[in-house]
């Protein structure tokens, strides 16, 4: 008889408990507030403009046009070889390319390779009409270029890069 007493007492401060608690939260929730999102004078509906390059794959005479010039968004650090990953893998234009850093070689874009026309064909890229005198892998790229990928048949002689006369980088 004494358990049963202490159980129903143990019971009765169960119920009050839950009780007072759920009290506690409902009064809690009476006073809750809410807030509007407010936009403050630095925010614009206008979205910040993209910076941007140029981007061109032109293949040999009897292909063309593989990558009409497209502007594609530039990103901090991007050298010419990262650009070129990211518009072959984004339009699936198969594109192979071994080492990397300042050893990257661009061995095909297109299914189209070095030597498939000859001796002196393969890979060259220009930068604003210049073509540069390294890797793609380490050529760092700035807002506003023009990257050119070209397909040579004779060394660069047929696209207009002597490669007695590649650039260097400095300004001329």
């Amino acid at each position: 008889m004494l358990s049963m007493l202490s159980h129903r007492i143990w019971n009765k401060k169960i119920i009050a408990f839950a009780t007072l608690f759920l009290l506690v939260v409902i009064l809690i929730g009476c006073q809750t507030q809410v807030v509007e999102p407010s936009i403050s004078i630095s925010q614009t509906d206008e979205e910040t403009p993209l910076e941007t390059v140029l981007f061109s794959i032109v293949g040999p005479p009897d292909v063309g046009v593989i990558f009409e010039a497209t502007e594609i968004e530039w990103q901090e650090d991007d050298t010419v070889l990262e650009l070129l990953k990211r518009v072959t893998r984004q339009h699936e234009i198969p594109m192979e390319y071994r080492g990397s850093g300042a050893m990257a070689y661009i061995e095909g874009i297109d299914n189209i390779y070095e030597f498939d026309r000859g001796s002196g064909s393969g890979w060259m890229y220009a930068i604003n009409g210049k073509f540069p005198n390294r890797s793609a892998g380490i050529w760092p790229t700035t807002p506003n270029d023009e990257i050119e990928w070209l397909y040579t048949e004779d060394l660069g002689e047929d696209i207009g890069a002597a490669l007695d006369g590649l650039w260097d980088g400095k300004e001329e």
